[in-house]
């Protein structure tokens, strides 16, 4: 009963950010194509980071009440990915999301790995496999190897 009131609390918390969204400046429009790539120095596009902010809300809002730090950072991740934010139009998008959600220390600590992963140049969240996976480059898995005659593994590594 206390997940149904907490998915209910959070629903709520996200249509009162919404509409909220006209006195805190922002347009509520369609997501539309963004320009730009993640780290230019260029000044945020506040429009584009309405948008932004508005798909990571419905993505938020969409999440079970039992969402993980990690589930929260890859939904938000994902959103970002889906179009080629700069580095400061996302910062702004996510500063608008944290300020919608205060209390939400879940969401507060996901948004702080994204962060950290964006000002790294890394578009993927924390949780992600490393960029070497299945290469044989740096700490990713290697297809295992099995030998005839009593077999073996790489799985220690």
């Amino acid at each position: 009963m206390a997940m149904i009131g907490s998915r209910t609390m959070r629903m709520a918390t996200c249509a009162l950010a919404i509409a909220a969204m006209p006195a805190m400046g922002f347009a509520a429009a369609q997501t539309s194509p963004a320009t730009g790539t993640a780290g230019q120095d260029a000044q945020p596009d506040k429009q584009l980071a309405a948008d932004l902010f508005l798909a990571m809300n419905r993505e938020f809002a969409s999440q079970p009440a039992t969402a993980t730090v990690e589930d929260l950072e890859a939904a938000l991740m994902f959103v970002i990915q889906q179009s080629d934010y700069t580095l400061d139009t996302i910062n702004l998008a996510l500063d608008k999301l944290a300020a919608a959600h205060p209390r939400d220390k879940v969401l507060l600590q996901a948004i702080e790995n994204v962060r950290r992963a964006l000002a790294r140049g890394v578009k993927r969240g924390t949780a992600a496999l490393g960029s070497g996976v299945g290469f044989g480059s740096g700490g990713g898995f290697g297809a295992p190897v099995v030998a005839i005659g009593g077999g073996g593994s790489n799985y220690g590594q």
